[in-house]
């Protein structure tokens, strides 16, 4: 909230407020700026806030409980963070840093505007050996596209030195203002010839980035292809500090393992696996790690090339979602009185008066959140909820087998929330493709 001219202010918690003055006793405080909001004009009661305001970007994050626009529908955030107050910065544009995808000899770098803030937008693209940050002249290539509409992809392939590394940025520009991607993305190309690379897990542990859990002793790189077979059916995880781009996957039909990917939430880390080729997954499970009481894992794989899930095969997060009695469609749980079932994109059931359904949340075009646990204390049957599944295939997708995100049973009533249903399986991003409703300029 951002509150002009306000006196006598009652203890309360307080949280990512803006005020004119510091405010004391309050039982609970963080987050919160001292400043003078910059509205556009009080006269006139026009609240908005200037782009110098100490409200920007300076608000809490909730599109974990549904809250994805501002009152006058902008959606939140714009530029880096969401703002404080009822308005967010409606002409600021948000761009993102796409994952690259790098062999020995060429790269495909881009980026996606979010949003144009309503105005004719640009995109740029830069990149070379050094990072250049926010200044322009310190980067040692670029490519203009323009225009670029809000949700539009830009993207080209440069030619890169082998056994190097390159850094990337994109930027946003508008009449408005210039917002750069949050962060430079660093990669480093490939240096050997490209090669079929076997898991075959006789490694201490089940992790990607361990040399001996690989035919030869040899982690794949961007140029490989990774192939799993039924000569040795381990489970492996691909952890984060293994490469985060192959070349292709084949995944037989005798392989009868599960591959959970360490990918994460948010706009930096290990947040996508890339396959720059084709991928094939005829046997076994493709999963992510476990959540807790945050929505922090999910499995998020782009493909380049054609995807082929086999009839023995299965993506299945079943449980993998927030805990019992955790996420923003949870029920709750009372000793005595039970507990509810959780609500994710269709309401929970009630189990009693004490635990009425929560509402809905996140999108019904483009789910992304995890499903929220069940009102439960049975640690043997706890009622998770449901994991999410993010695939974006820039060829032709063959779905033979089945991608599951369900929550599990709970005991007590208390039925798990839903997660990310089949539906949400989709081709989102062609990672190769050119875009051509954008127009390239050298």
């Amino acid at each position: 909230t951002a509150i002009y001219g306000s006196s006598g202010l009652a203890t309360a918690t307080w949280l990512n407020n803006l005020t004119p003055a510091a405010v004391s006793g309050a039982l609970v405080m963080s987050g919160n700026v001292v400043g003078d909001p910059l509205f556009a004009s009080t006269s006139a009661s026009d609240f908005r806030v200037l782009k110098t305001s100490p409200a920007i970007d300076a608000g809490l994050d909730l599109s974990a409980v549904g809250i994805v626009a501002d009152v006058a529908g902008t959606p939140r955030p714009t530029r880096y963070g969401t703002d404080i107050g009822c308005y967010e910065e409606a002409q600021s544009a948000r761009v993102l840093n796409l994952a690259p995808v790098a062999t020995s000899s060429e790269a495909v770098l881009g980026g996606k505007l979010v949003y144009d803030g309503g105005l004719p937008t640009s995109g740029t693209l830069y990149w070379g050996t050094a990072d250049g940050g926010t200044d322009k002249n310190a980067w040692q290539q670029s490519m203009v596209f323009d225009p670029v509409a809000s949700g539009q992809v830009f993207m080209t392939t440069v030619t890169v030195a082998s056994a190097s590394t390159y850094y990337f940025r994109t930027v946003a520009s508008n009449s408005y203002d210039e917002i750069w991607a949050i962060a430079s993305q660093p990669f480093t190309t490939y240096a050997g010839s490209a090669q079929d690379r076997v898991w075959t897990g006789a490694g201490a542990d089940s992790l990607a980035s361990n040399p001996a859990n690989w035919l030869d002793g040899i982690v794949p790189q961007a140029g490989d292809g990774v192939v799993l077979s039924s000569d040795y059916p381990a489970d492996m995880t691909w952890d984060s500090a293994a490469p985060g781009t192959v070349a292709s996957w084949s995944q037989g039909a005798g392989y009868t393992g599960s591959v959970t990917f360490e990918t994460v939430y948010g706009e930096s880390g290990f947040t996508v696996f890339t396959i720059t080729g084709d991928t094939s997954v005829h046997g076994g499970v493709w999963t992510h790690k476990a959540n807790g009481t945050t929505e922090a894992n999910r499995l998020a794989v782009g493909v380049g090339g054609n995807l082929t899930i086999g009839a023995d095969a299965a993506v299945d997060v079943t449980g993998r979602g927030y805990v019992a009695n955790s996420g923003p469609g949870k029920s709750g749980w009372n000793p005595g009185l039970g507990g509810g079932g959780a609500t994710h994109g269709g309401v929970g059931g009630s189990y009693n008066a004490h635990h009425a359904p929560r509402t809905t949340y996140g999108s019904v075009n483009a789910p992304e959140n995890l499903g929220s646990g069940g009102g439960n204390q049975n640690a043997s049957n706890p009622g998770i909820g449901g994991g999410a599944v993010k695939l974006a295939v820039g060829g032709a997708t063959l779905l033979d087998g089945r991608i599951t995100a369900d929550g599990s049973s709970g005991a007590a009533g208390a039925a798990g929330g839903t997660g990310i249903p089949n539906q949400f399986f989709r081709a989102e991003i062609p990672l190769l493709n050119t875009v051509d409703s954008v127009n390239k300029a050298d």
